[in-house]
């Protein structure tokens, strides 16, 4: 009998499908529940017979021995703790239909507006594993008032509009995002909508000044990328002169610490073969007050085509590739960061592509559901000229990408880490190509991560 298929024969419950226990310290094991993301604590000498229950047992007086009390549902004091976590779920539950649920609430959600807007394909630095095709561009005049007379006509039922501002790199087109927040920033009041916005830089350009216009611009969260402490840093994301950028951003880091309260920053290491073993440093090299204010998270360097599919960290990932990130968010744990892992955090979707009204822009007001090349081909409408989202012969691509789904996939399907990753990125999920997570690989090492992760927020 498989744990979802146990049922209780007392009181009508059955184990969830989506737990997962772990040894954790030498006293106490630790059970995670990826549908619920609860934890709970099980003391070692307990473990035993809640794990028998859970796989093979009912709820009957075999267990009394450990909790002689029952609650009013019959279920032992000392297991009570996995209803209220949910590791046990009323019989009738049908876990799987939660899980579409969730799913495509989240998707056809229609109340939502999330625009990731490219003001300029251009950039300051020359990293070469940059996924982008770059392009001399910024956004002019004309696409601006396409783009915003785009937003006032289509969505006007929007209660919620959220901008992320990429590139290139957006903050050589600081005047633009400003120009571009003050029509969003009108449209939403006209409407009653909320608006807020994020930004994703390579810090350079994150002076002090722009720093205080973050308010006024609602720039809620910030991410920067780092490649290690200075010297690897330096080797793979300089400026197209060839000078290094990394005593620049650490002080726009600092600078960010000691007066920003009212915005999220984040740092997105990219890992590779030749920054591996540098990037413990780099996480040393910080201050305690950075340490304690800033979010970290360890993404391996990808091929692209941009980069003609240079490999750049096949041998520090290895087989286990997840193995090599949990070292890391480790370290960084032990010296006092505040570690985040996407995959982990609480929604219904893999990543923000996963929204029905979600759109990408780039300077010449192409329009696109996701792209990493941000080449003209690959847009399935324009703001520009009256054309709209969608150009009349991308219907196709449009339903298919909003038709793709993990429910037809019976990896997914039977997969533990379902209700965390939605069956991982859609567009790769489009184009055929393999959509499992880096931690599917290492199951049991992520789960000791994410509940390391979460008591440390606990003890703070």
């Amino acid at each position: 009998m498989s744990v979802s298929e146990l049922e209780t024969t007392s009181s009508g419950f059955k184990a969830s499908k989506y737990n997962f226990f772990v040894k954790y310290d030498k006293d106490s094991y630790y059970g995670y529940n990826f549908l619920y993301r609860s934890i709970v604590r099980v003391p070692d000498r307990t473990y035993p017979a809640v794990q028998q229950f859970l796989t093979q047992a009912t709820l009957s007086t075999e267990l009394d021995e450990h909790a002689p009390n029952r609650n009013p549902q019959g279920i032992p004091e000392s297991l009570h703790a996995l209803q209220e976590a949910s590791f046990i779920v009323d019989r009738n539950v049908d876990e799987m239909k939660l899980i579409r649920f969730r799913y495509f609430r989240n998707l056809f959600a229609n109340d939502f507006l999330s625009l990731v807007v490219l003001p300029t394909l251009q950039c300051n630095f020359c990293c070469p594993y940059c996924f982008e095709f770059k392009k001399p561009m910024a956004m002019n005049d004309d696409v601006q008032g396409a783009l915003i007379r785009w937003v006032e006509k289509t969505f006007t039922n929007t209660r919620r509009l959220h901008v992320a501002w990429f590139g290139g790199e957006p903050l050589m087109q600081k005047k633009r995002i400003s120009s571009l927040t003050e029509h969003f920033q009108s449209f939403c009041t006209r409407i009653g909508a909320s608006y807020e916005s994020s930004l994703v830089t390579n810090g350079f350009l994150l002076d002090s000044k722009f720093q205080q216009s973050l308010s006024d611009l609602r720039i809620k969260s910030i991410q920067i990328t780092l490649d290690g402490d200075k010297e690897a840093h330096d080797r793979f994301r300089h400026l197209k002169n060839g000078n290094g950028t990394f005593d620049r951003i650490y002080e726009n880091i600092l600078s960010f610490c000691d007066n920003i309260d009212d915005c999220t920053l984040s740092l997105r290491i990219n890992c590779g073969d030749d920054n591996y073993s540098r990037i413990e440093k780099l996480l040393a090299d910080f201050p305690s007050k950075v340490r304690a204010k800033v979010l970290v998270y360890f993404r391996w360097i990808f091929k692209s085509q941009a980069s003609r599919y240079q490999e750049f960290s096949s041998k520090a990932r290895g087989l286990a590739p997840y193995e090599g990130l949990s070292r890391l968010y480790r370290a960084a744990m032990t010296l006092g960061w505040r570690t985040i892992n996407p995959l982990g955090q609480f929604k219904d979707g893999f990543c923000d592509m996963d929204k029905l009204n979600h759109f990408q822009v780039d300077p010449e007001g192409n329009v696109y559901l996701c792209s990493h090349s941000y080449r003209a081909s690959e847009a399935i409408g324009s703001v520009v000229g009256g054309m709209g989202t969608i150009g009349p012969k991308e219907h196709n691509r449009y339903v298919d990408w909003y038709a793709a789904n993990p429910f037809e996939d019976k990896k997914c399907t039977e997969c533990m880490l379902l209700p965390a990753c939605f069956g991982g990125c859609r567009k790769t999920r489009v184009e055929g190509g393999p959509v499992c997570t880096e931690e599917s690989g290492a199951i049991e090492v992520y789960v000791n991560d994410l509940i390391r992760e979460r008591l440390s927020k606990i003890a703070v």
